[in-house]
C-alpha cells in the first residue's frame, strides 16, 4: 500500500513540473513598440523587429494605412514567469501592405514613429537600431 502511496505522490509531482517546465499555467500579451523595421525589395511587406525572450511569439498586423503612413499592431505574448529560459533575442513579425511602402512613415498604433533599419543577416550583423534592449 505505501509503495503505491509513494507512486502516485511521485506521479503528481512529475505533472506538476511538466506544468511549469511547458507554461501550462497561461500565457501575458501586451502591445509591443517595434524597435525597428525593413521593407523587402518589391516594398509590399514590412518586416518589424522587437527585443523578446526565446519562447515569446510576436504576431503583428495593420491597423490602418493610407498615402502617408501604415499603422501596425504588434502584440507580444509569452508564458508565466519560470516556463522558459531568461534569454533575449531579436524577433520579428511581417506585414503585407496594400501598395509599396514607398515615403509613407510606419508607425505604432499609438502613432509612434518607428524607425527603419537594416534586416539582418545574422547575429554579427544587427543594425543597433533594430537591437533595442529597453522594455518596450
Amino acid at each position: 500500500m505505501e509503495h503505491h502511496r509513494a507512486r502516485a505522490a511521485l506521479a503528481g509531482l512529475v505533472l506538476v513540473g511538466v506544468a511549469a517546465v511547458t507554461g501550462c499555467s497561461g500565457s501575458h500579451a501586451t502591445s509591443v513598440v517595434p524597435s525597428g523595421y525593413s521593407v523587402s525589395g518589391d516594398g509590399a511587406t514590412v518586416t518589424l523587429y522587437v527585443t523578446d525572450g526565446v519562447c515569446d511569439t510576436l504576431t503583428a498586423s495593420i491597423a490602418s494605412q493610407d498615402d502617408q503612413q501604415v499603422r501596425v499592431q504588434a502584440t507580444l505574448t509569452w508564458p508565466t514567469p519560470g516556463a522558459c529560459p531568461a534569454m533575449a533575442r531579436l524577433n520579428s513579425a511581417t506585414v503585407t501592405l496594400q501598395q509599396p511602402l514607398g515615403g509613407r512613415t510606419v508607425r505604432d498604433i499609438s502613432g509612434a514613429t518607428i524607425p527603419s533599419c537594416t534586416a539582418p543577416t545574422s547575429v554579427e550583423s544587427y543594425d543597433s537600431t533594430c537591437w533595442d534592449t529597453q522594455p518596450s
